[in-house]
Order: structure tokens, then C-alpha cells, then sequence
């Protein structure tokens, strides 16, 4: 998505994309790399998951378009200013995408179901191991325990991510953004969060 109001996350699950670096895309992002001229543009072309990530962004644009044309577009200039902001840095604008593929749910895009379980190869598995050794730096067990807790949220939060209705994606939405970490996110308190919101939503409704 160059910078026209057209694109764009993953939803790893509840609000995370998958990151792969490779030598050559498979898979072309919906703008002509050709013409890339900007750091979050030049950054895409090279990165296959990012490429594939712009795909779902434009798919879930186009699809909030045809509901509410002048919010989807004031949600995708949004986007693309925070996307620019980035400049080449992947993370931040895996973090974007996703955040824009939620913010277009919310206006009536259709989710993308979330993928196979992660390979412990990973690049999510990775930053929940980072983000746990970090944590419980020398305790050796508390990270095991750490890591399997994580893990066991992120894979609660893929059916809910699939099936949320709009009100549940805005809240899933917020609470993935809370408890973004420098490196993905806190799965385990984005779950925990949600529940308490969905719990409270449920009683004033």
C-alpha cells in the first residue's frame, strides 16, 4: 500500500502478524515495488510476511470501504502516516498492519482466519522466549513456565480472533494495544484483559 488510502496486519491472532524474512517474494504487496520510493514501502517489498500482511490490509480496507466509505478512508490515512513513521523497521510496521486490519473489522472487514499453529522456528515463539528470558532473567523454570503460559494464551485468543464480533474486535483491539511489548505482545494479559472487558461489557449490556 503506497501512500493511497488502499491497504494492509495478521493477525497472528488476536491482533499479531507473522514475520519472515526472505531472500525473494512469493508474494507481491499491492503496490508496484517499482515505484517504492519510501522506507515502510522499500521494507515491505523485501519482507514476504509483510508483503502478505499489506494483501490482507488492502482486502480488509476495501471490504470496510464498501460499508462506511469516509471512515475506512480515515482509518486507512491513519494507517499509512503511522506505517510511515516506522521508516524500515519491520516490527513497528507488522504492528501497524495489524492494528489497521482490527481498526477495519471493526468498520465490517472480515477478519483473516488465523494460521497454523507457530513452528518453533517462529518469529512469535521467538519474541515470547525474548520477552520471558528478559523477564525472569537467570530463573530457568519461571521462563519454561513463562513461555508455555504465553503460548497457551495465544492459541485461546485465535478462535475468539476469528469469530469476534465488531464490539469484540474493538476490545480485543484496545487490549492488544495496552499490553504491547517492544517485541510483540503480553498474550497472556491481552486474554486476560479481554475477558475482563467482554465480562463487563456483557453486565452493562
Amino acid at each position: 500500500m503506497p501512500t493511497h488510502p488502499a491497504k494492509l496486519l495478521v493477525l497472528k491472532t488476536a491482533g499479531v502478524l507473522l514475520i519472515s524474512a526472505g531472500p525473494a517474494l512469493a508474494t507481491s504487496p499491492s503496490f508496484d515495488c517499482h515505484g517504492a520510493t519510501k522506507a515502510d514501502e522499500k521494507a515491505i517489498c523485501g519482507n514476504e510476511q509483510l508483503a502478505k500482511n499489506d494483501q490482507l490490509t488492502t482486502n480488509a480496507f476495501n471490504q470496510a470501504k464498501a460499508k462506511n466509505r469516509k471512515a475506512a478512508l480515515a482509518a486507512a490515512r491513519s494507517f499509512l502516516k503511522t506505517r510511515a513513521a516506522c521508516g524500515a523497521d519491520i516490527d513497528c510496521i507488522a504492528n501497524a498492519q495489524t492494528q489497521a486490519v482490527l481498526d477495519f473489522g471493526v468498520l465490517g472487514a472480515q477478519l483473516p482466519k488465523p494460521e497454523p499453529e507457530p513452528a518453533k522456528t517462529d518469529s512469535t515463539l521467538s519474541e515470547i522466549r525474548a520477552n520471558c528470558a528478559a523477564e525472569w532473567q537467570g530463573d530457568y523454570s519461571m521462563q519454561e513456565y513463562c513461555i508455555n503460559q504465553q503460548v497457551e494464551a495465544l492459541q485461546a485468543m485465535k478462535p475468539v480472533a476469528d469469530s469476534a464480533t465488531p464490539v469484540e474486535r474493538e476490545i480485543l483491539g484496545k487490549c492488544a494495544n495496552e499490553w504491547r511489548k517492544p517485541a510483540g505482545y503480553d498474550y497472556r494479559m491481552v486474554k486476560y484483559c479481554y475477558e475482563k472487558q467482554i465480562e463487563a461489557y456483557k453486565r452493562l449490556n
